[in-house]
């Protein structure tokens, strides 16, 4: 998911990498969220989520979501 233009392109409206914009998006769903890297850099982006995604994009990352497939690992 990541990778989808569309998740890029609220990336860049927020300022932020795709990656945190989905930690976000989790948090701001209340799930709890345990993000795992080996990189330092990516490390310290999952610490810097102090933003909120607004009700109406969040809406949209919604429905993106529930048309992607996840697998729990």
């Amino acid at each position: 998911m990541l990778k989808d233009p569309r998740i890029r392109t609220y990336a860049e409206k927020y300022h932020v990498s795709p990656a945190q914009l989905m930690l976000a998006f989790d948090l701001q769903l209340g799930c709890i969220v345990l993000p795992k890297s080996d990189n330092v850099k990516e490390m310290q982006e999952n610490l810097n989520i102090d933003f909120e995604i607004s009700a109406d994009d969040m809406a949209d990352l919604v429905k993106l979501k529930e048309n992607t497939q996840t697998m729990a690992v």
